[in-house]
């Protein structure tokens, strides 16, 4: 079985409608031959808020989230961000 963490990637984008930066979420694993870390599965442009984000990657490390159901644990991350909070 393979070793997976996650990381937040970091967006910058020069368009006027977009200030930036954008942050998204990314699951790694290692790969057992040279330990090199590999992007398995990400999600982008999630939210501007990093310190949101950091918090959803800690949990997902935490909890030894399975990469498969990472596009679903952020849509969960949004529908209860906006309820909570009323916006993105």
């Amino acid at each position: 079985m393979k070793t997976v963490k996650y990381g937040v990637i970091k967006e910058d984008y020069l368009a006027e409608n977009r200030p930036g930066p954008w942050y998204g979420i990314a699951a790694y694993y290692c790969e057992e031959v040279d330990g090199t870390w590999v992007v398995f599965e990400s999600v982008h442009d999630v939210t501007n808020d990093l310190e949101r984000i950091n918090d959803l990657a800690d949990k997902c490390n935490r909890y030894g989230l399975s990469p498969e159901h990472l596009r679903g644990v952020v849509e969960d991350f949004l529908a209860a961000w906006r309820v909570k909070d009323k916006k993105i």
